[in-house]
This record gives C-alpha cells, sequence and structure tokens, in this order.
C-alpha cells in the first residue's frame, strides 16, 4: 500500500521517516522548504496564504541548488575545523530567503546573504543566539515544546529578514 504518491515518494515502498542529512538535500525536502518559506514570506507582507500561492512564484531548481550550495561549503568548512563550517553556515543563513523572495539566482543569493549578515553582524548573533535557546529549550521539554519554539524561530527569522532588508511586515 502506497503512503504518499508515486511523484512525492519516488517509489511504491517510501514511507515517511526523519529527515536526515541525506533527505534534507534531497530535492523533495528542497522544495518542500521553499514552500513553506514561501508562504510563510507571503504571510509577512500581510497576503493572504493558500496551497496555490504558496507554490508559485519559486524557482525551485535555484532553490535546491542554492541549499546544495550551502549544504556542500558547510560541510567542507566542518571537515576543516568546525569554525569555518558554522561560519559559513552563518554569512549563509538568508541565502534561500533571497532566492524564493527575491527570485534571485543562487550565486546571487549566496553573495546577497554573506553581504546582509556582514553588514548586520549584532543582530545576526542576537538571532542565532535567540533561535538556539529557543530550540535548547523546546528540547528540554520533552520535544513538546519544539512543536511551539519551531514556529517562532521561522516568525523570528522572516522577521529579521525583512526588517534588515527594509521591508515591513504586515501580519
Amino acid at each position: 500500500m502506497r503512503v504518499w504518491p508515486a511523484w512525492w515518494a519516488g517509489s511504491e515502498r517510501a514511507s515517511p521517516r526523519a529527515c536526515s542529512i541525506g533527505e534534507c538535500s534531497s530535492p523533495r525536502a528542497c522544495s518542500l522548504l521553499a514552500v513553506l518559506l514561501n508562504a510563510v514570506l507571503r504571510l509577512s507582507r500581510g497576503q493572504e496564504v493558500s496551497l496555490a500561492s504558496a507554490l508559485s512564484g519559486i524557482d525551485v531548481g535555484q532553490a535546491i541548488l542554492v541549499l546544495l550550495l550551502v549544504q556542500l561549503a558547510t560541510l567542507v568548512g566542518l571537515v576543516l575545523c568546525i569554525v569555518p563550517g558554522l561560519v559559513v553556515a552563518f554569512v549563509t543563513w538568508f541565502s534561500l530567503y533571497f532566492v524564493v523572495d527575491q527570485h534571485l539566482g543562487a550565486i546571487d543569493a549566496l553573495k546577497a546573504s554573506i553581504g546582509l549578515v556582514g553588514r548586520n553582524l549584532g543582530p545576526m548573533l542576537m538571532l542565532a543566539l535567540s533561535c538556539l535557546g529557543a530550540a535548547i529549550i523546546g528540547v528540554i521539554l520533552c520535544g513538546v515544546g519544539l512543536l511551539v519554539a519551531l514556529p517562532i524561530v521561522v516568525l523570528a527569522q522572516v522577521y529579521t529578514f525583512r526588517t534588515l532588508t527594509g521591508d515591513h511586515v504586515k501580519a
């Protein structure tokens, strides 16, 4: 019995499973992440969100490419000496946001993210520490707290992205 449609799962025997590193780099997971981000970004603009609107206007190829480039650069940095990987992950934080929201190509989105984070190190460090703190508290509360913490973290990231790029949050 097939749980997911064949176009989503890729095989007859596929079933939902936890997101491992390999799964997070799959085209399906990258596409889903871009769609979810598009929905939250639309919400922050004060637009209504539906499945059709969340799916529209996304260059899935560029979203997949930018996420794979970030993962590859972060992996290389982690292998070199952990700290470079953390720095790469930090400065490329908003690269997918630029692809989804401002329709930039993968390389341009990486450059834009590095520039935005570089110009705003203080607020970005505060965001990173806040997100980490919320996630830790969510895990401490037997994982159930993540149901509250993760949406708050995503909203904080979108608010920060909008504010740092000069947009106003309308929701």
